[in-house]
């Protein structure tokens, strides 16, 4: 995926797979079509706001595993802390039911 980033690296251009079109993304939104049609009136992250904003490294997607039966808010804060927790939540890889946080993908 080839990435441009502004000087002050809050927006980058990303090159479509195809390499026909470029995305303008920011961390809260893309202007491909998968985000405009389907993600912006969810809140979620496209593939591109992901690949700019939010690369998860390979623990990361290790301790997302930990999601997958769930695990009740208490744990799940001590272990990975707010921030881990938030960003998650704000990618739409986690989500919370009653008290337990749930894997979604």
């Amino acid at each position: 995926m080839k990435i441009e980033y502004s000087k002050d690296r809050r927006s980058a251009k990303v090159l479509s797979s195809n390499g026909t079109t470029w995305y303008n993304v920011t961390e809260k939104s893309c202007s491909c079509p998968h985000y405009t049609f389907r993600l912006a009136g969810r809140g979620g992250a496209c593939k591109h706001m992901k690949a700019v904003f939010f690369e998860q490294s390979f623990d990361s997607n290790l301790e997302l595993k930990e999601f997958e039966n769930g695990l009740d808010m208490d744990t799940a804060y001590n272990k990975f802390g707010d921030e881990k927790i938030r960003t998650w939540l704000r990618m739409g890889e986690i989500l919370l039911l009653k008290r337990r946080f749930v894997l979604l993908k």
